[in-house]
């Protein structure tokens, strides 16, 4: 009996290495598709700036970099240095009004003793005439006394130099009158004056009283337990509100920051579960899951690549850690996932 045919041609070594060759490749294909996806990342403690919605002065840093807290430890003792200007400013103001009142008073004063020259002036002058009137009416007098068969008519009744002494003296008592009305006026005004400036002084120094009851030093306190980082603060500096002075970095880290390759990314998607394992201690191995995939290619860190001396690229891979890792901040990770 003679072999069949077909089983000749299958025979054959090009297609039995032909079968082998394709059994190879989708045993390849099957391995790849359940391949290990191994890639690097650092674990990362969240981060809080502390800073305060005022401007303050530091009096005192209390810690250091790296020290563990616990929540309310305090971190820094300042002053409210918006209540301090608030003093500097109300007393620059009680010695600008102080200096407003001197010169308030000196000009006031210098108007009054220059009412009261004026004043001595015209009624100097209005007397002088008075006084040559009437040494003019006794002149006269003395004329018609020495005609004694002549007597002067009407001079008991009316004499025009008699007239100018009562005009003059009535001049000289309503100019009086008036510089003394004009004169007591500006000192009464210099008098309300002086005392509205001890009303106003004495309202801002009450103002600096309660200012500085309020001026108290005190503390900020951690907001949690966790690690003080950057200290962005020295002793006696100022700072403007919402200016960071600490940063301060939770107990644990919480995240991992990790970098896949790009000929990978099509094996991590959101929600995926992965191995995170520690570089410096095999025993730290933890669940993370996959929260957040970066939007483009970006190039791999150094410290994240396989071969650190050639350039690679990949994107950026965030995994949320479970809260009670032994994990170090910016610690080097292995992560991994099979398919």
């Amino acid at each position: 009996m003679k072999p069949d045919p077909v089983f000749w041609k299958f025979a054959n070594p090009v297609y039995l290495f032909a079968v082998i060759v394709s059994v190879l490749i989708y045993r390849s294909l099957m391995e790849y598709q359940h391949a290990q996806v191994e890639f690097y990342g650092f674990a990362e403690n969240k981060e809080t700036d502390i800073n305060l919605d005022y401007p303050v002065e530091i009096v005192r840093v209390l810690v250091v970099p790296g020290q563990f807290v616990q929540k309310g430890t305090p971190l820094a003792e300042v002053i409210n240095a918006r209540i301090q200007q608030g003093i500097e400013e109300d007393n620059l103001g009680i010695q600008v009004l102080a200096a407003k009142e001197r010169i308030g008073q000196t000009e006031e004063t210098g108007r009054i003793e220059a009412l009261e020259l004026e004043k001595s002036n015209r009624l100097a002058a209005i007397q002088q005439k008075i006084n040559q009137a009437k040494s003019e009416l006794a002149y006269q007098t003395s004329l018609w006394e020495g005609l004694k068969t002549i007597q002067p008519t009407g001079l008991s009744d009316f004499h025009p130099e008699k007239e100018k002494i009562r005009s003059l003296e009535m001049e000289y008592q309503q100019a009086m009158a008036s510089y003394d009305q004009e004169i007591k006026s500006r000192k009464e005004n210099a008098r309300i004056q002086r005392g509205l400036y001890f009303q106003e002084s004495a309202r801002i120094q009450s103002g600096i009283r309660l200012k500085e009851e309020r001026l108290q030093h005190f503390q900020i306190t951690a907001p949690h337990d966790g690690l003080v980082g950057n200290i962005k603060c020295r002793e006696g500096e100022f700072f403007d509100a919402f200016v960071s002075l600490i940063s301060f970095y939770e107990a644990n880290p919480t995240q991992v920051k990790a970098f896949v390759h790009e000929n990978q990314i099509i094996h991590v998607d959101l929600g995926d579960t992965f191995q995170v394992g520690s570089i410096k201690d095999n025993e730290l191995r933890y669940r993370g899951v996959v929260i957040g995939l970066g939007s483009r290619i970006v190039e791999i860190p150094e410290r994240m690549r396989k071969i650190p001396e050639i350039k690679s690229y990949g994107r950026e891979v965030t995994i949320e850690l479970p809260p009670d890792n032994a994990l170090l901040q910016k610690e080097k990770v292995r992560l991994s996932i099979f398919r």
